[in-house]
């Protein structure tokens, strides 16, 4: 059956009731107005779509659908789309729907949260880009779901130089999109903890100084006051342990902003550790724990998620920001299951896992 006709099919995985991986044969969405219909060439995995399956998430009763990272071609324009042509090579950002599901062979997406890719970049490539940019994007720059900076784009004068920065994890691929825009932003210094396997890249992207992440809070503290006097305004804590919210709140100053990644969505099956979402003391209420909303469907942060799209062409094109290094998976959808497995054991350190749906037997 043709892909243009009328219920014609396409494979996809989903999760069944009981949150057990399937790859099924579902029908091919139709585009709605502002929408486009996205053949998908590669979808990145991400630390969230494991853990939909294992805390078993629900939207309205019903499992949450995996697969945010989106790299294709355009197929079909809805009505009202401006900008896109068919056989336009883009990137986009699901949106746990059915139809709107990285984890497949077609998916619509909203043109506002589409961008075109410059044509020298895989589509591999392209896939690492849209959630771990946009978390980053939002965290920095978005009010109140952000620490409200103001962003490269706005129109007030440029600041030469910000203040330091704390990026917790800048090897992930959130904390790798944070130094880049901070960067963009004058932060300065950029300090991050990370695996020193990766340092030279990460000051490639900006960082000016990478410390072991191995080490003790205590050490990691006593290693960053020799850099800087004095507390972090903002702190982006891309990883968001217990362990790391703990340090991140140690090293903000008095009113500072620490961002954090494990915002809860949509109903719980089975609870996550609580150690992870207990709110740290803070007696005098005067810094603030702010979980970032990296998200399209959020209403308080659309406008903001719509500005970078709208942005992102250029930057890659310009190099000023550059996609995360990838893995691909052999196997197309079959190869999502294991390949969350490695992210959930923490077997995954500076790349993104991707994989190409059309490849699925």
């Amino acid at each position: 059956m043709g892909m243009n006709q009328p219920g014609a099919s396409q494979k996809a995985l989903d999760l069944d009731d009981n949150f057990r991986f399937r790859v099924s044969k579902i029908e091919i969405p139709e585009p709605d107005e502002h929408e486009v219909l996205i053949k998908v060439s590669a979808a990145a995995l991400n630390p969230g779509d494991w853990k939909i399956q294992r805390w078993g998430i629900k939207f309205g009763g019903r499992p949450v659908v995996p697969g945010m990272d989106t790299a294709g071609i355009v197929e079909k324009i809805g009505k009202g789309v401006h900008g896109f042509q068919l056989n336009d090579r883009v990137i986009t950002m699901g949106t746990w729907t059915r139809r709107s599901s990285a984890f497949q062979q077609y998916m619509c997406a909203e043109a506002r949260f589409t961008a075109k890719v410059p044509q020298e970049i895989s589509d591999e490539e392209s896939a690492s880009v849209p959630v771990g940019a946009l978390a980053a994007w939002i965290g920095l720059y978005n009010h109140p779901h952000g620490a409200g900076h103001p962003h490269p784009f706005n129109d007030a004068p440029g600041i030469d130089k910000v203040g330091p920065l704390l990026v917790i994890g800048g090897s992930s691929s959130v904390g790798q999109y944070v130094i880049q825009f901070a960067k963009m932003s004058n932060f300065s210094p950029i300090i991050t903890t990370a695996s020193l396997w990766h340092a030279n890249f990460l000051k490639e992207l900006g960082a000016t100084h990478v410390l072991n992440r191995d080490r003790t809070n205590e050490n990691l503290i006593s290693d960053i006051s020799d850099i800087v006097k004095g507390s972090f305004p903002i702190v982006f804590d891309a990883i968001s342990s217990a362990d790391t919210k703990r340090f991140g709140h140690a090293m903000l100053a008095t009113g500072g902003k620490l961002l954090t990644v494990d915002t809860r969505f949509g109903e719980f099956t089975t609870p996550p550790p609580e150690s992870d979402f207990v709110p740290l003391n803070d007696e005098e209420e005067l810094k603030s724990i702010i979980p970032v909303r990296g998200v399209t469907v959020d209403p308080e942060t659309s406008s903001m998620a719509a500005l970078l799209f709208q942005k992102l062409y250029k930057l890659l094109e310009t190099k000023v920001i550059l996609p995360n290094r990838v893995e691909l998976l052999p196997g197309g959808l079959d190869a999502i299951a294991p390949g969350l497995a490695r992210l959930e054991h923490g077997m995954v350190s500076g790349i993104k896992l991707v994989i190409r749906p059309q490849e699925t037997p």
